[in-house]
């Protein structure tokens, strides 16, 4: 009997730190190794061919997401004493990765004046398939993807301070990863983050739903489906993990860690696909300008988030309540605008006042330029177009 027992212990035992095992440890370190050169080459690509700043930039910052799961993951399998902390550092990326797709579906479509401007007679009705049934009907706007946008913006700045309390908690003894009790503040900051998750969710859905045909020939599905099957999946293995082994946590958080390991490999090669760098080699005016430097340079631009911090404050702050945010286009339109500068936008206030002052200064110059046509055609000379910048009445 006693035999019996100390088997059933060493098998436990074996069962247990499998996956810290040197087989183990090898096949997580060359999947995670092979997923960052993947990414790593990705990212090398975009940067050396920087043809679309506004664009590649959220490319880059996403795809970033791959070596920081990969590389994280692989440190903690090695240094499991760290885990949680190596581990909960990790997923603070994901919510800047949540708001650059956000960003990225905004700058396809051409920012939220655009927005306004085609999509605005677009209604977001209640769906059961998009998870919007509870909702009322929304008129696609300019405030409309002012709420999308705080929806997930809540998720940037929740999450790292659900991390900073994650941290002080473990370091104080009241914090247990994987423990669902009452007694632990573990589930309760789970609870947190799922309503912050499913927040900024559905906003993206929304956003999705409400421009769905002027994001499709983009293709946002497949970025999306590639994008949520690391991060918001994540999640939610790591808690059937937890409950499946909720009496072997440290074990459970070591599977955890270790199939994300593996699983970066194919989503490295999902990203490859889902955001290409081909269509910007063709060109690459970026690498003959600057060649390995310029790429540098390119990435240290991307890694500056200052943007995010930007948009908190036209987001959030009051003043900007009834503002919507306009492209510069006749700086879009300069042809000799360096490979590497990114576009301008301006914030153009939308209240009643400034929409009728808008409208009737439109109205007065288009009589304007077209009695000046009328006038050059009866004198026999060909009517003369407004260039970029330029118009046809003083």
């Amino acid at each position: 009997m006693r035999f019996l027992l100390e088997s059933q212990d060493t098998e436990q035992h074996v069962n247990q730190i499998w996956t810290s095992t040197s087989s183990g440890l090898a096949g997580a370190g060359v999947c995670a190794f092979a997923a960052t050169v993947v990414s790593g080459v990705q990212i090398i690509l975009h940067a050396t061919n920087y043809e679309d700043p506004t664009v590649q930039k959220f490319y880059i910052r996403i795809i970033f997401l791959i070596p920081n799961y990969a590389i994280s993951s692989f440190f903690s399998l090695i240094f499991s004493a760290y885990g949680l902390y190596i581990e909960t550092v990790r997923d603070m990326y994901e919510a800047f990765v949540i708001y650059s797709f956000m960003s990225l579906l905004l700058e396809y479509i051409g920012g939220p004046g655009h927005v306004e401007a085609v999509a605005r007679d677009e209604i977001v009705t209640g769906s059961c398939l998009y998870g919007t049934c509870c909702f009322p009907a929304m008129q696609v706007d300019g405030q409309f993807v002012k709420l999308c946008k705080r929806l997930v913006l809540q998720f940037v700045i929740l999450k790292p301070l659900i991390v900073l309390l994650t941290l002080v908690l473990y370091s104080q003894g009241s914090y247990h990863d994987g423990r669902w009790s009452f007694g632990g503040w573990y589930m309760y900051l789970q609870i947190v983050y799922n309503f912050c998750y499913a927040a900024a969710l559905l906003g993206l859905i929304h956003f999705w739903a409400g421009t769905k045909d002027m994001l499709k020939p983009y293709k946002p599905v497949w970025k999306f489906v590639t994008i949520k099957a690391v991060v918001f999946s994540t999640f939610w293995q790591g808690f059937l993990i937890s409950l499946l082994l909720r009496n072997e946590l440290a074990d459970g958080r070591s599977l955890q860690t270790w199939i994300l390991c593996i699983e970066m490999l194919p989503a490295a090669c999902a990203m490859w696909f889902a955001f290409p760098a081909t269509q910007y080699i063709r060109a690459a005016r970026s690498r003959q300008e600057g060649g390995f430097m310029m790429a540098v340079q390119n990435v240290g631009r991307v890694a500056i988030f200052t943007d995010v911090v930007t948009d908190l404050h036209h987001q959030f702050k009051p003043q900007y309540n009834t503002y919507t945010c306009y492209k510069d286009m006749e700086a879009e339109l300069q042809d000799a605008q360096p490979s590497g500068m990114f576009r301008h936008a301006t914030y153009i206030m939308k209240d009643p006042y400034q929409q009728h002052a808008i409208s009737e200064k439109k109205r007065v110059a288009g009589k304007h330029e077209g009695f000046q046509v009328a006038m050059e055609t009866e004198a026999g000379t060909s009517p003369k177009l407004a260039g970029p910048g330029q118009t046809l009445y003083s």
